[in-house]
Order: structure tokens, then sequence, then C-alpha cells
């Protein structure tokens, strides 16, 4: 659930920095260190997401993989923003933030998509625990520490985004006094 949220950071920085590219520089900048940030995060949980998910769906259904329209489209979450790091490194200087804002955009539209794949479709996958109608559910007894877990992996994902976004900070000030 931790990993749906910060799809949502990338994207919010995109559009800052959409909004601000021809008004503030400055600005836009740090919009685009956000969306940076927020990207390499979701890429980690995405990452983390697949393989546990994986490992779970070994033991619970007997194979790795299966094409699961909940597991196609959290793939094609994770497909899309490895492309944006790719992106991010590989691309010509001058247009990679605004290429890579653009693909945020759509990155951010499977997110409700992996969200609501489990309602919308008869998986294999497992129904909601909340919403999820009879028999779906998580016991009573189970809800503080599925707190505890979603409360420990949101913080984790808002420090590493406050710690990028420091080294980002140092790496274009690093930029700056080598231009002076």
């Amino acid at each position: 659930i931790s990993a749906l949220f910060f799809p949502y950071v990338n994207l919010i920085g995109a559009l800052g920095y959409l909004y601000f590219l021809r008004k503030d520089e400055i600005k836009a900048a740090a919009w685009d260190a956000l969306a940076l940030a927020g990207a390499e995060i979701t890429t980690i949980y995405c990452t983390i997401g697949l393989v546990t998910g994986s490992l779970w769906g070994r033991v619970a259904w007997g194979i790795w993989w299966t094409w699961d329209e909940r597991l196609t489209t959290f793939l094609l979450l994770w497909l899309l923003y490895v492309s944006y790091l790719l992106l991010r490194r590989f691309s010509p200087p001058g247009q990679t933030s605004t290429l890579a804002s653009v693909l945020s955009v759509f990155a951010a539209v499977d997110v409700p998509i992996v969200y609501y794949s489990i309602r919308w479709f008869r998986t294999q996958h497992p129904s909601p625990v909340f919403g999820g109608g009879d028999g779906a559910g998580l016991d009573k007894s189970m809800y503080p520490a599925f707190l505890w877990n979603l409360a420990g992996w949101f913080l984790w994902g808002c420090v590493m985004i406050g710690f990028r976004l420091i080294s980002a900070r140092r790496e274009r000030l690093a930029e700056l006094q080598e231009a002076i």
C-alpha cells in the first residue's frame, strides 16, 4: 500500500516542474528534484513488491508468476518507473526533466488501475483487505501490526526522499560552484 503513495510524490514534483518551467528556473529545479526522489523511492518499493510478491506467489499458488491483472498492472508501473530513471540517465541534456515529467503523468495514471484491478477484474490475486466483501478482511488482532508496518514503510520512504533532496541540493551547489 505504501508503494502506491510515492508515485504521487513523483507526479506532484513533475507537475510542479512543468508549472515553473518557464517562470522560475530555481523552483523548477527543486520540483524536478522532488519528482526524481519520488521516482527512485517508487522504483525501490515496486521492486520490493515484485520480488516479495513472487516469493509469496510461489508458496500460495505454486508458481513464481502469473499474468494476473493486478500483477501485470503492477509490473507495468515498475517498468514505467524504471523507464523514467533510464530516461533521466540517458536522454540528451536540456529536455531530460521535461520528458521525464511527461512520463510521470503517464505512470501516475497506472496507480489507480493497479489499486482497483482486483475490484474491477476477477483475478487470482486475493480480495482486498479493506472493502473486499464477504470473507475478506483482516483479523482485528492484526490491525496494530498492519498499521505499524504501513506507517513504518511510509515514514522510511519520506525519510529517504528527504535524504535524496538534500543530496540533490548538494549536487546542484557543487555544479554551480564548479561553473563559477
